[in-house]
């Protein structure tokens, strides 16, 4: 029997929010998001100093912001659809460039995949590459590359209908054998997808446009575990290589997709700037070919974008910084779009080989006393949602109770001295952000709420490549982190499977270190789910498990907006070859596909 893909499975609350901007609440300074955080490898891996350009002594500004916590008047914070009504409006112009600050360099290149593709990396590689799957404006799965994807239940296999009449931008041909090509690379073992895709036994082109992907049925005669393959195909894996890219040995300085543009130039750390593809196959609404800009060139700027922007040095930025954002909302002659539409988690990374955070007590004495309402209100003007998993509201797997402790220091305190009782005095914690003024003021902010508990913090700031390789080794108690959002829940498999916990000091995608039997179960039940209920149920037993255990603190629901020069437009609109459009704004990456500059 032929099924629909089952994308309802992954439907979501898709639906920009609104959010309420106050006045900066520091005593003077800029207010900051409480996010200065980092994360890095995976399909989903993003990272971010959220600096801001605030003077001054950080453990000042700290204590001021403790004293000055209250919220002043607030304005609408602008959503893609505020925006593109005005855009609407305007007859499209061709041509042109832009120049977009992005929040850090993808150093490792980009062959997607042997590499983590930060948020920063999918931004420069959506306009070289297509999806073969995105999500829509309604929060559901939709072909782009594909013309359909279907799960065949009694043969066991995915059946995908490639789309007629694209080349890649080196002239050769889209065609069945080459998504299968693609897609047996991300097999192999050097791929970063290979153990989210592990359950594929193989992939074959059975005519010039048709793929089957077969995925067998489980030992015991189980289901095969065919719910999570869109998803992967919507993310970093989905992003489709050339057969010539795939042959390169030096794939990593040469991409080559189906994408609006091509790489013209990457010098690492200075900019990336890539050109329209002359060939490009998709029309917009307005049936005019795409892309409308000539070129894009994307700089590294991990400080300082908004005020780039607004000086008329940088065209563009992304943020997740709500001091960034507020700039926008009080500068005339810009505009700006925010959402937190599948929401990354903002939290504290613990990592459970580094005695003692391997013992629950001391994990949940952290999480007790750290006020984390008061750190949104006080760092970020109240704006982002307290979070309590890794699920954002309206994804699968979402709880608004996890068991996730809330703010009580004294049973914090209790917990510490029953600890201390039995093992001596406590040791300080090693916590680390990356480097910059606005991760260090939230820093001594929550230090100063660990510290009235009696826990000492030896608090450290890292530049992104030792923030990035502390996680993958190992050498942290507690990393600010940024990780997650999306569609599929199981796509983090991973990153939290004990499988894939290596002890400290090698490199591991389980940053944690998490070896947690009832995760494990939950996370392989849904890979081999064929009902949407069973899903649903394994991914709230592992937000159930992560509350209980208490293996991240959770801090927020990380909002991210796009600031840049009112000239510009249509920044987050892509028309879908099906019909209807991708979905505006997801975790600080949208299209450019048919953006275009008006020259006046």
């Amino acid at each position: 029997m032929i099924q629909r893909s089952g994308k309802n499975w992954f439907r979501v609350a898709a639906v920009t929010a609104v959010f309420a901007i106050g006045a900066a609440a520091c005593g003077g300074s800029s207010s900051s998001d409480t996010d200065d955080t980092a994360v890095s490898s995976g399909d989903e891996a993003n990272s971010t100093d959220n600096s801001d350009d605030s003077s001054g002594d950080a453990s000042d500004s700290a204590n001021d912001a403790a004293d000055n916590g209250e919220d002043a008047g607030q304005d609408a914070l602008p959503t893609p659809d505020d925006v593109d009504e005005v855009a609407a409006e305007l007859p499209i112009q061709r041509g042109g460039s832009i120049t977009y600050a992005l929040e850090s360099e993808t150093a490792a290149g980009w062959d997607l995949s042997r590499t983590a593709c930060p948020r920063a990396c999918l931004q420069v590689a959506q306009t070289i590459f297509d999806p073969l799957i995105t999500v829509d404006a309604d929060g559901e799965f939709a072909g782009f590359l594909l013309e359909s994807f279907e799960f065949d239940s009694e043969r066991s296999v995915w059946v995908l209908e490639v789309r007629p009449g694209i080349e890649f931008q080196n002239g050769e041909e889209l065609n069945a054998e080459a998504v299968a090509l693609h897609l047996r690379t991300l097999l192999e073992p050097e791929s970063i997808s290979a153990l989210a895709l592990e359950y594929v036994e193989s992939v074959t082109a059975v005519d010039e446009l048709t793929v089957e992907v077969f995925v067998p049925p489980g030992e015991n005669g189980e289901p095969a575990p065919a719910a999570g393959f869109p998803g992967q195909l919507a993310g970093q894996a989905g992003l489709v290589r050339a057969p010539a890219m795939i042959a390169d040995a030096e794939a990593q300085l040469n991409p080559i997709g189906t994408g609006p543009f091509a790489l013209a130039e990457w010098l690492p750390n200075d900019h990336t700037t890539v050109v329209r593809n002359e060939a490009y196959w998709l029309d917009g609404e307005d049936g005019q070919s795409l892309p409308y800009l000539d070129e894009v060139t994307f700089r590294p700027l991990p400080e300082g974008r908004a005020e780039a922007v607004l000086s008329g040095t940088i065209d563009m930025m992304h943020s997740a910084d709500i001091s960034d954002l507020e700039k926008f909302v009080e500068n005339d002659g810009f505009n700006l779009e925010a959402s937190d539409t599948f929401a990354e988690p903002s939290y504290l990374m613990i990592n459970q080989d580094s005695p003692p955070l391997d013992d629950i007590r001391i994990r949940r004495a952290l999480a007790l006393c750290l006020d984390g309402q008061t750190i949104i209100d006080v760092r970020s003007a109240g704006i982002p949602t307290l979070a309590n998993g890794p699920y954002a509201p309206g994804s699968i797997g979402y709880l608004a109770e996890t068991g996730f402790p809330d703010f009580d220091p004294e049973a914090g305190m209790a917990l510490i001295e029953e600890w201390e009782a039995e093992n001596g005095e406590l040791r300080p914690i090693r916590y680390g952000t990356i480097a910059g003024n606005s991760a260090s003021i939230t820093a001594q902010l929550q230090s100063k709420m660990w510290n009235d508990c009696g826990i000492e913090i030896d608090f450290r700031q890292l530049e992104f490549g030792e923030h990035v390789e502390s996680g993958q080794l190992g050498d942290f108690d507690m990393l600010a982190w940024r990780f997650g959002g999306g569609p599929d829940p199981s796509s983090m498999y991973q990153f939290w499977h004990s499988s894939q916990a290596q002890p400290v000091g090698e490199s591991s995608v389980n940053f944690n270190r998490i070896r947690d039997d009832v995760i494990d179960e939950n996370l392989d039940r849904m890979r081999s789910a064929s009902d949407p209920d069973e899903f649903r149920e394994a991914a709230e037993a592992v937000s159930l498990r992560f509350g209980e255990q208490v293996y991240n603190l959770w801090t927020s629901w990380t909002v991210w907006g796009i600031g840049y020069d009112d000239n510009i437009h249509q920044v987050t609109i892509l028309s879908l070859p099906g019909g209807g459009f991708a979905l505006p704004l997801s975790s600080g990456n949208h299209f450019l596909t048919e953006a275009w500059v008006d020259a006046g």
